[in-house]
């Protein structure tokens, strides 16, 4: 194939969307697709990626509210900042000269970076790239009509199409994108993206309790919870261990000072094995956890992030309940009784949910194939996926 796919994705605070674009990347290289992935320097270790990676100046969330950009000493993000980011995305953009230019995010979310997405769309939209954008099942609603006739002037100016990595079965687009009628563009379901959906056969499950915030900056009152519930009465029949994520930032008491069955341990590649014969999770309802919870259908009780106005997770935390029986609690409704109660009283996901498609990172690569082959009539006829 004689050009590839540019994908811009950064992270700001959990490591999700890296995640779910380094599958997508991942399934297109196996297709023969070459890739080169802007983001963050600090985002990926090139030497450990099979796609070319393509660093821009990092920069990160400066709380849970989004409130602000700030860079990796924690400085407030200047113009010079921008206009370095801006510079290696346009020279990294050129030197690939893709077929596919694939945004994560923008124009739905990301607003903070069309500074830098404007000038790189245009020179897609006039080099003749097919442009797409990439958004999870769930967005962070916005309910403001500028934002959203915003956002549709966006799309309609500059993008092909929409790749939703989600199953309208759990949650289509308009829950939480009200304009979904809207857009004119091409609407696509690919499924959720795994990294892999091989689940080590069940040999009955385990008496281990995994507590897991995912690998970003938030999360410490499930952990604080967890380790209060792990001294309930009772509570010592599990074995509770407790996946402390990357940028984790709770500070957590000595091991020594902890019963003999708590254990905390840094994450690693085969928690998904581990989940799979778990007894129980508690986490978070991040992207990525929905995803390992869907394809383990291990017994789970939901804490969805809520900081800040934040209802993204708490929508997806919903749908599970709604379609699987899904225990969820309340962030401001947490404590340590409250948990071991409902660990107590957890069921096995609902039998006659339904059958979520988690292909998505394959899917996604075969469309992306598709157009980087026939262009814009890959995308003809798919109108009647959106909804």
């Amino acid at each position: 194939m004689s050009k590839g796919v540019f994908i811009h994705v950064q992270h700001l605070l959990g490591i999700g969307h890296q995640q779910r674009m380094d599958a997508i990347a991942a399934a297109c290289i196996e297709r023969g697709i070459a890739v080169t992935m802007a983001t963050g320097d600090a985002s990926v270790d090139p030497a450990a990626v099979s796609y070319t990676v393509a660093g821009l100046p990092d920069l990160r969330a400066a709380d849970a509210s989004f409130s602000g950009l700030v860079d990796m000493r924690g400085q407030p993000v200047d113009d010079r900042h921008w206009d370095r980011r801006c510079k290696a995305l346009l020279d990294a953009f050129r030197a690939a000269d893709p077929a596919i230019l694939l945004v994560e995010g923008f124009p739905f979310a990301r607003r903070q970076f069309r500074r830098e997405l404007i000038p790189l769309l245009q020179e897609a939209r006039a080099g003749g790239a097919l442009i797409l954008s990439s958004i999870r099942d769930i967005l962070q609603p916005k309910t403001r009509e500028d934002r959203l006739a915003e956002t549709l002037d966006w799309l309609s100016a500059y993008f092909d199409g929409v790749l939703v990595h989600g199953d309208p079965a759990l949650a289509a687009l308009a829950l939480s994108f009200p304009r979904a009628d809207s857009i004119a563009a091409p609407v696509l379901y690919t499924g959720y993206v795994s990294p892999s959906l091989d689940v080590p056969e069940r040999q009955g499950r385990s008496d281990d309790i995994l507590v897991s915030a995912g690998g970003g900056a938030v999360g410490d009152a499930i952990y604080r919870a967890a380790l209060g519930a792990a001294r309930e009465p009772g509570a010592d029949r599990f074995r509770w261990r407790l996946r402390i994520g990357r940028k984790t930032r709770m500070v957590f008491p000595p091991a020594a000072e902890l019963p003999d069955h708590v254990r905390l341990e840094e994450a690693s590649p085969d928690f998904r094995a581990e989940l799979a014969k778990a007894a129980a999770s508690i986490s978070q309802a991040g992207y990525n956890t929905a995803v390992d919870l869907m394809t383990t259908r291990t017994p789970a009780i939901l804490v969805p992030f809520t900081e800040a106005g934040q209802r993204e997770q708490a929508l997806r935390a919903e749908r599970m309940a709604a379609q699987f029986g899904t225990t969820v609690l309340k962030p401001e409704h947490l404590t340590p009784a409250l948990l071991w109660d409902s660990v107590k009283s957890l069921k096995p996901p609902r039998a006659d949910g339904p059958d979520i498609d988690l292909e998505g990172a394959a899917r996604t690569a075969t469309i992306l194939a598709r157009c980087a082959a026939d262009g814009l009539t890959a995308l003809t006829g798919a109108q009647e996926l959106k909804s």
